[in-house]
């Protein structure tokens, strides 16, 4: 009897040790060959990264990471992170790159990076019935941000156009926090990108507004540590502008066209625009969003396929919606 129980001791030893030795490998592909595994942090930053009502990880940058990473022949892994512990994270290498509607704009020498393959805006959203209709009115006022977030450094640095002092910045955990503040009046404006702070607030047209000029145009990109010597960066960098190219991130944005940012009525939503044309508009800034901003029923926005605009501009590049060449992109 003795014996057994060292004999079954020993046996629940070895599969503990085994399934220790598993964390953190490779994965097998189905040749039983071992896949590298990136794994990207981010946090909840719907719609480009979230968790969905299984619990799954999802969005705009989980589908097109998961993209690239099949193409490279790597397995992606995502884990919800505290973006403000973003940089002690990627530096022990507790996750391999930081990716979520992540702005590359004015951090370029501060991570090696892949992309930039989309463009997104960062905006200053107030209430309808505020008295601030443009950024020269938020002097002395008080804003609500995201924590480590481009908009905190762009105030916190004295960088948005026309505004010499603000009142305070307050910086928030998520974008649920930066909204409740705001219909509190605990703030004046609240700042971040122009897509997630839409899906948000999606189905409450008419109670916001957006300020006119934007804070920036952003290119998004994934980071990876600056010391990084893996090449990994790189190899990333090269598949993402291929997905570009192909039209693989345009499809996998369609999330934005199945009805996340619901409608928006008053404002111009172009807001998105990738590095290379891939839809005939000058700069392709999604002409669902155009639609969709002019339909109150999201269920016949999301089962139609708009076509370019007639006419109008976009609201980033200032280009003609109607424009079929296909020129460089703009820069910032």
């Amino acid at each position: 009897m003795k014996n057994y129980a060292k004999r079954a001791a020993s046996a629940l030893l070895s599969l503990c040790c085994a399934a220790l030795c598993a964390c953190g490998q490779p994965v097998p592909d189905t040749d039983g060959e071992a896949l590298p595994v990136l794994t990207v942090g981010s946090d909840n930053y719907e719609p480009y990264f979230y968790l969905d009502e299984n619990g799954e990880f999802a969005g705009i940058d989980v589908e097109i990471a998961t993209a690239a990473c099949e193409r490279l022949g790597w397995t992606a892994s995502f884990q919800k992170i505290n973006w403000q512990d973003k940089d002690a994270l990627l530096e022990r290498g507790d996750v391999d790159c930081l990716w979520g509607s992540f702005s590359m704009s004015g951090r370029e020498d501060r991570y090696r990076w892949a992309g930039p393959y989309m463009y997104s805006r960062q905006v200053v959203i107030v209430q309808a019935s505020s008295d601030i209709y443009g950024l020269g009115d938020l002097n002395g006022k008080r804003i609500a941000v995201q924590g480590s977030s481009k908009p905190e450094e762009l105030f916190l640095k004295h960088q948005v156009p026309g505004v010499e002092q603000v009142d305070s910045v307050y910086c928030f955990a998520d974008t649920v926090d930066v909204f409740a503040a705001l219909d509190k009046d605990y703030v004046d404006a609240c700042a971040g990108h122009e897509t997630a702070y839409l899906t948000f607030i999606a189905g409450r047209a008419g109670e916001y507004r957006v300020l006119e000029p934007g804070l920036l145009r952003a290119g998004l990109g994934a980071a990876f540590y600056k010391d990084d010597g893996s090449g990994r960066a790189e190899a990333l960098d090269e598949m993402l502008h291929e997905l570009v190219a192909d039209g693989t991130v345009g499809r996998h944005s369609g999330e934005l066209r199945r009805g996340r940012t619901g409608g928006f009525s008053g404002v111009d939503p172009w807001a998105i625009s990738f590095p290379t044309n891939v839809s005939g508009c000058s700069c392709w800034c999604w002409a669902s969003l155009w639609w969709r901003s002019r339909h109150s029923s999201a269920a016949t926005a999301a089962s139609a396929t708009p076509s370019r605009p007639p006419s109008g501009r976009c609201n980033i590049c200032k280009t003609s919606a109607s424009a079929t060449a296909t020129p460089s992109p703009p820069t910032d």
